[in-house]
């Protein structure tokens, strides 16, 4: 009986193991390169494009509010899973870290959830 119960508990802990394996490999980092737009945000400029390069740098561009202004920040960006770290060069000695949850990664669609639970749908721009 307890041979039984260890062979069940190793084949749930393969099982797990290779779903987890499966949700890591589902994440194609070719996909993601090229430049996105932000379509719906729950905290972020709707407008505003991400451009994620094959050497994982970023730039993010969107429009000033107040002054009408387009302007650009350059950073890195890392994917490791789902998850999607994105460094901003804020000031010489000044960086701004987010981690994103990837939800979707499509040829046309990307949704990231931050670690407050807010989401931002962005479209591939072509």
């Amino acid at each position: 009986m307890k041979a039984l119960a260890t062979s069940m508990i190793a084949l749930a802990l393969v099982g797990l193991a290779g779903s987890l394996a499966q949700a890591d490999e589902k994440i194609d980092k070719a996909k993601l390169i090229g430049t996105w737009k932000i379509v719906k945000a729950d905290d972020a400029d709707k407008g505003a494009t991400f451009q994620f390069t094959k050497d994982g740098k970023v730039i993010v561009a969107q429009v000033d509010e107040d002054t009408g202004k387009k302007f650009a920040k350059e950073g890195t960006y890392a994917l490791d899973g789902d998850k999607l770290t994105v460094v901003i060069k804020q000031g010489a000695n000044d960086d701004k870290k987010v981690t994103f949850t990837i939800t979707t990664l499509s040829a046309d669609k990307l949704v990231l959830d931050n670690k407050d639970g807010k989401t931002m749908e962005l479209e591939k721009v072509k």
